[in-house]
């Protein structure tokens, strides 16, 4: 367990008349057991971690004495014990606690576990990526300057709190990569590409991390997975590029609109669904609230690497719910998804096998025009020091525009197209005239080597950490 330092002093606190010696050091210790929890566990509602007491005992015997004493002061909060429920007590921060501390000192004892997983991948759905680009990415990884003296608390979206297990995590992250040696992470795993900087969230990235005396800029590909899945599509049935409904696909994709048409189309059919009508005292309809957009997102997500089995239920709807509209709004793609998971293969490796390759296609073309750039990578996006941004910006556009036009469809006014006769058969890796690429799958060739859990309907707010150990909240954008 990792040991933040809050600076206490000891302190002497009186409960039912005995006074207790309050020392610092477990204050620490309680503190972050209980930090640890709230990182470590999907299931937190409204800022509470539910912890039972014999985990307290096992961490120190008068720990009630030092639990008494943080809620007197208010640096936390408990929830009580449901009798109905039979929950035992669940622990939150304060919000004015969260919102002033700064913690200057994280004494890290979790080391980074180190593994492999090719041999788990089925060959044809490896990654092909030039290892001395791996080490070169990792040069700049470890050339990186970590800020761990201006640490931001980042509030809960449509709310004034502070989001507690956010700060915590990030902080720690951030002092891990700081620290090095065995809590550095740098592996190329499940066709991607893993570090210290990939646990951050956004905000941290931009906000405490510079390359080269600078702080970095983004380039991300918006809808990466959903874009992906087109090009996938296309290599395993060309003709579909044919079809009206995939057109539709492609063009809500290039239009950068791909979750909002899905929202709109599941909320318009949730608002029809007569089944899930629901009245007042007065025999008034109460109108449905709408699936927000991250819903919808992390929805689809389940619904596409995800298993079936597990179906989670958000408003009385489940993972069958947003797998019937898909089917009915996009039948070619439905039938490409279903027919790979009906052989239990695993659509992420396949997509993230395109996105990768897709990705390090870019970063060697940086590498070869500016080979003193250092870049940082999170999966579908690269981050650069910011004078470098209108450099990167021109080679970002170049693959990235030639990716869309090689897709069915409206192009975005963001984008121009790539007037290129080979860029068809280059992406794709087709030759012209080559019908029997109809029905087979045409294999990619390379020239080279929140907050708070999972779901509570309440406030309509969602975040799906834990729901894939390879998948990040970022990696879906």
């Amino acid at each position: 367990m990792n040991i933040l330092k809050f600076n206490f002093r000891p302190k002497v606190f009186s409960i039912n008349g005995k006074e207790h010696k309050i020392k610092p050091n477990y204050v620490d210790l309680i503190l972050s057991f209980i930090i640890n929890r709230m990182i470590n566990n999907s299931d937190i509602q409204y800022g509470y971690v539910e912890i039972p007491s014999k985990s307290f005992k096992k961490l120190y015997d008068n720990y009630w004495v030092y639990i008494s004493y943080l809620i007197e002061i208010g640096i936390i909060e408990r929830k009580p014990y449901s009798m109905e429920n039979h929950s035992c007590y669940g622990y939150r921060f304060c919000y004015d606690f969260i919102k002033y501390i700064q913690i200057n000192e994280v004494i890290l004892n979790d080391t980074c576990d180190r593994n492999t997983d090719y041999k788990e991948i089925p060959i044809e759905d490896q990654a092909i990526i030039d290892y001395k680009i791996i080490q070169q990415l990792k040069s700049d990884f470890l050339s990186a300057e970590i800020d761990t003296t201006n640490i931001d608390k980042v509030r809960i979206e449509n709310t004034p709190y502070v989001d507690a297990k956010k700060y915590f995590y990030n902080l720690i992250q951030l002092f891990k990569w700081k620290e090095g040696s065995n809590h550095i992470y740098f592996e190329f795993k499940s066709n991607r590409l893993y570090s210290n900087f990939t646990f951050l969230s956004s905000h941290y990235r931009e906000k405490n991390i510079k390359l080269k005396g600078e702080k970095v800029v983004e380039f991300d590909i918006s809808s990466s997975f959903p874009l992906m899945l087109a090009v996938y599509c296309i290599r395993v049935k060309p003709i579909i590029i044919n079809d009206y409904d995939f057109k539709e696909y492609c063009t809500s994709i290039k239009q950068k609109n791909f979750y909002q048409d899905l929202t709109i189309l599941l909320n318009r059919t949730k608002d029809c669904d007569t089944r899930k009508e629901s009245h007042d005292k007065n025999g008034n309809e109460i109108a449905k609230r709408i699936f927000a957009k991250d819903i919808v997102k992390s929805l689809f997500q389940i619904f596409l690497n995800g298993d079936n089995n597990r179906t989670p239920f958000i408003e009385g709807y489940s993972n069958s719910f947003i797998k019937e509209q898909f089917a009915l709004k996009y039948p070619c793609v439905y039938e490409i998804i279903e027919e790979i998971k009906s052989t239990d293969q695993q659509i992420y490796y396949k997509l993230s096998k395109i996105e990768s390759e897709f990705i390090f296609g870019i970063i060697e073309d940086l590498y070869n025009q500016f080979p003193e750039l250092k870049i940082l990578t999170v999966h579908d996006a690269i981050y650069v020091p910011q004078s470098y941004s209108k450099k990167v910006n021109e080679v970002w556009d170049k693959h990235l525009n030639k990716l869309f036009t090689s897709l069915p469809g409206k192009v975005s006014d963001n984008y121009e197209e790539y007037n290129d006769e080979d860029c068809f058969e280059e992406i794709f890796q087709m030759d012209e005239g080559d019908e029997s690429m109809d029905t087979q799958q045409i294999q990619i060739q390379s020239n080279s080597k929140h907050l708070y859990g999972k779901y509570y309907i309440e406030d309509l707010e969602f975040d799906y950490d834990e729901f894939n150990n390879d998948i990040e909240e970022d990696d879906w954008i």
